[in-house]
């Protein structure tokens, strides 16, 4: 997966490298935290 990027600009390479993990983390807990929920409730019923 390679964008296009002006010669020597390794500083961009660097922040998608950067913000793709961030990204992920940033998705993973409320993931992880609604199936919880959502067995709660249905224990709940």
């Amino acid at each position: 997966m390679r964008l296009p990027v002006a010669a020597g600009d390794d500083t961009a390479v660097v922040r998608i490298k950067l913000r793709l993990p961030a990204d992920l983390t940033v998705m993973a807990p409320p993931c992880i935290t609604m199936p919880e929920t959502e067995t709660d409730e249905g224990r709940r019923e």
